[in-house]
């Protein structure tokens, strides 16, 4: 990449990303760290079940128990077991697909499991409660098929994947369009002065010493208005060398051509009064003297074109008119 504008606006614009997705992902880790188990929208009645459940095993036996969850059933769709601390399902019901799985995945620490995979028609629930003669079970168990949506996938369960990159895209695109522009009127900012400063410099290394920075640019109070200042000051000064220039060669023009002009008047007034002894010398000086204006004449017109102030004009000429057949593509300029 030549040019700095593309530079500044690439590379802001990755700072930018990069340190988007990097608070982001921060941002995702510090929330799950810190978060608490998920409860589902039937968690205190599924405990309230659970409760009731052990308290019916432990007092009137497995005929019981069954009963009471048939009951459940029947009143709220809840296809529920109940296993002892063992592991053993102790009311005699089939035990629903992924009961083990949620009996396996509480604790102490998290008595209440509540899941929903894909594969599953119906969401899967455990609970472990602690009896009233201190004997721990889980109550785990089909629950109804929720009308409502389910709670978007915290990071690591099954869909937080495409359900992150939704949340990227819908908060990243926002961003990226804001600094986009933010990056753009940037880049446009610092790179704009540089190259208002590099026309300038064209104009002046072209032979226009009148070439200046832009007064807008002049304003400004950083580095690259103090440059576009010292650029001005810098080009003046060349103006006035210049200019100096100019005018000693006028001086020497003036100066030294009009004695010259004044000694040929005074050496053909020699050469009328002089014999013929005389004749060869004065021929010698006349012959120097041309030479020496002549010398001073190309040192002139050398010095006017170095420094651009002899300007000559071109002239596009036809040659087919003339009777010349020009090389294709190619035609000669003259001055």
């Amino acid at each position: 990449m030549r040019s700095l504008f593309l530079k500044i606006f690439i590379w802001f614009g990755l700072v930018m990303v990069v340190a988007n997705v990097a608070s982001f992902v921060t941002g995702i880790v510090i929330e799950r760290r810190s978060q608490f188990p998920r409860q589902g929208p039937m968690s205190q009645m599924f405990g309230v079940y659970a409760q009731s459940a052990v308290e019916v095993f432990e007092r009137d036996g497995k005929t019981a128990l069954a009963s009471y969850l048939e009951r459940v059933e029947h009143a709220s769709n809840i296809h529920a077991v109940l296993f002892d601390n063992l592991g053993n399902e102790v009311s005699g019901r089939t035990v629903p697909e992924g009961a083990l799985n949620a009996i396996s995945r509480v604790t102490e620490d998290s008595p209440y499991v509540f899941y929903f995979l894909p594969q599953q028609q119906r969401p899967i629930a455990a609970h472990l409660i602690r009896g009233p003669q201190g004997v721990t079970y889980v109550l785990a168990g089909e629950l109804p098929k929720p009308d409502f949506p389910r709670p978007p996938p915290r990071l690591g369960e099954p869909g937080s994947f495409v359900f992150g990159l939704q949340i990227v895209g819908r908060t990243f695109l926002p961003v990226l369009l804001v600094g986009g522009l933010f990056c753009y009127w940037l880049a446009r900012y610092l790179s704009t002065p540089i190259v208002q400063l590099r026309g300038a410099t064209h104009e002046l290394s072209a032979g226009n010493l009148g070439a200046r920075v832009d007064q807008k640019l002049l304003r400004r109070r950083d580095e690259i208005g103090k440059l576009g200042r010292d650029f001005n000051v810098m080009a003046g000064r060349i103006e006035s060398l210049v200019g100096a220039q100019r005018r000693l060669l006028g001086d020497i023009s003036h100066e030294l051509r009009s004695p010259l002009a004044r000694q040929g008047v005074a050496l053909g007034l020699a050469r009328r009064s002089a014999g013929a002894a005389a004749t060869s010398a004065l021929d010698r000086i006349g012959r120097e003297a041309e030479r020496l204006n002549e010398m001073i004449g190309q040192l002139l017109a050398l010095s006017r074109v170095e420094t651009g102030t002899d300007q000559l004009d071109n002239t596009d000429i036809d040659l087919s008119a003339l009777g010349v057949t020009p090389p294709r593509e190619h035609r000669l300029r003259f001055h």
